[in-house]
């Protein structure tokens, strides 16, 4: 007896699988999930152009560089009036200037030939200086990143208008 149960209990669930497996392959279409995965996969979705997708987050947008205002030339003003803050030796190498006199506070990325002071350029960017000419008088003055009181008095150029 206990074998025929065991026999008959084999059988019906035999039946029970092969059921089952018929009804799941009798589906009639793609599940959300078969949906969702061709779509992932590319195949009825068009093509995603990433870098116009990316452009537009604030972390990947390219930097507005802020141009330097040209400061006319008073009496008042001189080209010591500027404090290095930072040397960036990047191609082109460039420095990072604020002006002791203005109300804003977002530092000047001058590369060499430019300058925020009429007639004076930036000559040469060194590690621990720039130099800064004349173009009129062709005087050299040499500004540091980390001024003393002894280094000013030394670069320091006249005090006159015409500067």
């Amino acid at each position: 007896m206990p074998r025929q149960l065991i026999s008959l209990s084999v059988v019906v669930l035999f039946i029970c699988v092969i059921g089952a497996s018929l009804v799941n392959f009798q589906t009639a279409g793609p599940t959300k999930i078969q949906q969702e995965l061709l779509l992932f996969d590319g195949e009825t979705s068009e093509p995603v152009d990433w870098i116009v997708v990316l452009s537009q987050l604030p972390q990947y947008k390219k930097a507005e560089i802020k141009t330097a205002p040209i400061v006319t030339q008073t009496a008042e003003v001189h080209i010591s009036d500027s404090q290095i803050i930072g040397i960036v030796f990047d191609e082109p190498a460039s420095v990072l200037i604020i002006l002791n006199q203005s109300q804003d506070i977002e530092p000047l990325q001058l590369t060499v030939g430019e300058g925020w002071l009429k007639d004076w350029k930036i000559q040469k960017i060194a590690p621990n200086a720039i130099t800064w000419v004349n173009a009129l008088t062709q005087q050299p003055y040499i500004q540091t990143l980390f001024a003393s009181a002894e280094n000013e008095s030394k670069n320091s150029p006249p005090k006159t208008g015409t500067q």
